[in-house]
């Protein structure tokens, strides 16, 4: 059994899910209970890394698509204009006005680089992310989510980049 396997289960505990939320018909998935256990958070982070070194071999970074003012990452992609700096690329998400953005000395042109987020669902702003990352040299080893709403087909959307979902839902 693998860590993530291990791991899986300690994780599904503390994700609260929100019924009908930010809308009717839309649960929301909550994952901030779990990092009031820093322990679980070492685990979880010891078995990603556990994945990335038996499945990927080296990586040169880490990015992470920003959320609610949360980073647990190096590389930040941000949506909308986070980032205060001159230099950026972006990439429009559905509309004009979402966009994610990267920092265009993030990394080394031709870094190899993990993504991680915490939830796919439509896919929109993970292949958003992977076309800045790209814009920027990077190249994407995988994608790594915490969470996966299947019925909303986030996986399709995405194109020539390895998906790996730690939790799968059969409901949005």
């Amino acid at each position: 059994m693998s860590k993530l396997d291990q791991i899986r289960p300690r994780v599904e505990k503390y994700i609260r899910s929100v019924i009908d939320f930010p809308r009717k018909g839309v649960n929301f998935r909550d994952i901030t209970p779990m990092f009031a256990h820093p322990d679980l958070i070492k685990d979880l982070c010891d078995a990603i890394a556990d994945h990335v070194r038996s499945d990927l071999g080296p990586i040169d970074a880490v990015a992470g698509i920003e959320a609610r003012g949360q980073h647990y990452h190096c590389i930040n992609i941000c949506k909308s204009i986070y980032i205060i700096l001159t230099h950026i690329i972006n990439t429009i998400i559905q509309a004009p006005q979402d966009t994610v953005e990267i920092q265009k000395d993030s990394f080394a042109h031709g870094s190899k680089i993990l993504i991680v987020d915490d939830l796919l669902a439509t896919g929109g702003t993970l292949t958003a992310a992977i076309e800045v990352l790209k814009k920027a040299g990077g190249i994407i080893a995988e994608a790594f989510l915490l969470i996966e709403l299947k019925p909303l087909n986030g996986r399709n959307a995405i194109q020539d980049t390895t998906v790996t979902a730690l939790i799968q839902y059969d409901e949005a």
